[in-house]
């Protein structure tokens, strides 16, 4: 902008010299264009309904500390044109909380697309998120700007480092107390133990076709796994914070790493687990069943989107108040830097904590890693 008043500012007094001691019409008529073909500029500039729309297109996910490529496509939406467009593209993980700023300037014309090529980087798992702040649309002459403001559509995944491990199960509390070995209400995975019969769907496996009773109804009965109470586990990924100060960075990246490691090693070791958060911006549970190592995958891609929060209440919490209970016999909570202690609210079920700090405290209650000792800390869980 400096750049286009020190150009004006010699057109000006240029016209205004030829003016001065030339006494031609023409003279005359070109100081009177350069001093008023900006203000008319100003005045369209101004009245114009201009609207660019922003998308945000990346080849392919990213890996962590490795530079994706992306290109912003801008498009102009008004009346009339624009010389030149300038912005800072921020880049937020939505997982983390961490951001990264990119100024941007371009130009924009009134018709085509506009393609702004660009790089970004992330320490840490998550989603990324792209805003426009401080947009400015200067005029034909960049002697004045209006302010905007744009939705920038489109974003970007950081793929999280999972780790392989053995995870054994102790006997919970309310094992000795059940007479029952498998659940009375929830599905699962033992076929030798069906929980129920029911009529064929399109999906359902052939090896649970209950061959005897089809024979007799002359319609296909398929049988419902049962799920084996001291094998039935909750993995819960925690999302508030009591203290209202949110964890670093690095903590959420890494107890998200963890969280999904533990669900695709059940997965890997056959147990069919339920996994969930709370979130935060919705303010709702997200709860997935989880029964095979691609759904893991599907898990990932939400998961990378929950983001930390304020919240005088854990993710058991908000489970029970929306499920009423929590029957499986195991419960895993994965956090970062603090864990509520809300094992109370499922006396029958073993609840173990995971927590991600920047340094171990050997607290008693808890299973303390830190984003360094992941990979050791994981090779052998028990829950």
């Amino acid at each position: 902008m400096l750049k286009s008043w020190i150009f004006y500012s010699v057109a000006l007094v240029s016209a205004a010299a030829v003016c001065l001691f030339s006494r031609a019409a023409a003279a005359d008529i070109a100081f009177g264009l350069v001093l008023i073909f900006p203000v008319i500029c100003a005045i369209l500039h101004r009245l114009a309904r201009l609207r660019p729309a922003l998308r945000v297109e990346m080849r392919a996910g990213m890996d962590k500390h490795k530079t994706g490529a992306g290109t912003l496509h801008a498009e102009s939406k008004g009346l009339f044109l624009t010389a030149r467009v300038s912005g800072a593209l921020v880049c937020e993980n939505i997982l983390t909380g961490d951001a990264s700023v990119l100024p941007l300037t371009f130009s924009l014309s009134r018709f085509g697309i506009c393609a702004i090529p660009f790089t970004v980087e992330s320490a840490q798992c998550g989603r990324i998120r792209f805003r426009m702040e401080g947009m400015k649309l200067y005029d034909l002459t960049g002697l004045t700007f209006v302010k905007r403001t744009a939705a920038v559509s489109g974003s970007a995944v950081v793929y999280p480092d999972l780790y392989r491990s053995q995870v054994a199960f102790e006997p919970s509390p309310g094992a000795e107390a059940s007479e029952a070995e498998y659940s009375s209400v929830k599905t699962g995975y033992d076929i030798s133990e069906p929980l129920w019969n029911r009529e064929y769907v399109p999906g359902d496996s052939i090896k649970s076709i209950h061959w005897k009773l089809t024979s007799k109804l002359d319609k296909i009965i398929v049988r419902e796994p049962g799920l084996p109470v001291e094998r039935s586990a909750l993995l819960l990924f925690e999302t508030g914070n009591p203290a209202g100060e949110l964890p670093h960075a690095s903590l959420c990246g890494a107890a998200a790493e963890v969280f999904l490691s533990l669900s695709q090693n059940l997965a890997a070791s056959g147990v069919t687990h339920d996994a969930g958060w709370y979130d935060t911006d919705e303010g709702n549970f997200h709860r997935y069943k989880i029964a095979s190592e691609d759904d893991v995958n599907g898990l990932a891609d939400k998961l990378l989107s929950a983001r930390q929060a304020f919240d005088s209440r854990g993710c058991l919490a908000h489970y029970v108040g929306v499920y009423k209970t929590a029957p499986q016999s195991h419960i895993v909570i994965v956090a970062a830097e603090t864990a509520y202690d809300e094992a109370s609210l499922a006396p029958l079920s073993r609840v173990t904590r995971f927590v991600v700090r920047a340094a171990k405290t050997a607290e008693a209650d808890c299973v303390e890693m830190t984003p360094e000792t992941i990979a050791d800390d994981m090779y052998e869980v028990v829950v």
